[in-house]
């Protein structure tokens, strides 16, 4: 759904948009510049807690590159012998929110492509990789859904699955209309709580990526 099509159908939740077009007027205006921050904390609660939002980091283990260097959504880190890369995640992904457990690959000429197994993570955000062979790491993450605003065209697509961005009407009528009406306001708040139980549900049954071990930080398992 693009966010003109959210707007719309929250709107329309809340009988505040006659017909099938966005209409702006003195009647909405208030609704309407209320939204974008209802609609973050909607993809906020629903990439976090329901179907995260997964984008992915190519980590370059290189002895063609003497520091860390940055291009786009490629990380290439010096080959070290013997040494690690520790890769701070929020400074390589600017979305970054957590690591998706299970979604580390690695391809070297030696073994060609598979599950990562040896790597480790610091705190919350520090992946820890081996830097002393030349591989490619590719390393998914979960991301932060990018922040709507006032200034954000009707044109943007959100950018998530069409199950989450369902939702989102439902939460922005929720939190918009609570002074007008709270029972209707109430009524929204639990059809969207109901619809984010269905994504748990449903996120629970499919198969889990990945394979090969997890490493933590004190020591191998």
């Amino acid at each position: 759904m693009t966010w003109g099509e959210v707007k719309l159908a929250a709107l329309q939740r809340i009988f505040s948009n006659d017909g099938a077009s966005l209409n702006r007027d003195d009647s909405n205006e208030e609704y309407l510049n209320a939204m974008p921050a209802a609609a973050n904390e909607a993809l906020t609660i629903l990439t976090g807690a329901g179907i995260p939002l997964l984008k992915r980091l190519t980590v370059e283990i290189s002895g063609d590159v003497a520091e860390p260097e940055l291009e786009g959504q490629t990380l290439r880190v010096p080959l070290t012998a013997g040494g690690v890369a520790r890769i701070r995640m929020r400074e390589a992904a600017a979305d970054y929110r957590a690591l998706e457990t299970g979604e580390l690959y690695r391809e070297t000429e030696r073994e060609g492509f598979g599950p990562a197994e040896a790597w480790s993570v610091e705190g919350t955000d520090t992946l820890v990789l081996p830097a002393d062979e030349a591989a490619v790491y590719t390393v998914y993450y979960q991301a932060y859904v990018p922040l709507l605003t006032a200034s954000t065209p009707d044109s943007q697509d959100l950018g998530v699955p069409r199950e989450v961005s369902e939702l989102v009407p439902l939460y922005i009528g929720s939190q918009l209309y609570r002074e007008d009406d709270i029972q209707i306001s109430t009524q929204m708040l639990n059809e969207f709580e109901v619809g984010l139980s269905r994504l748990q549900q449903a996120a629970s049954q499919r198969p889990a990526g990945g394979g090969g071990r997890t490493k933590n930080t004190t020591k191998w398992w």
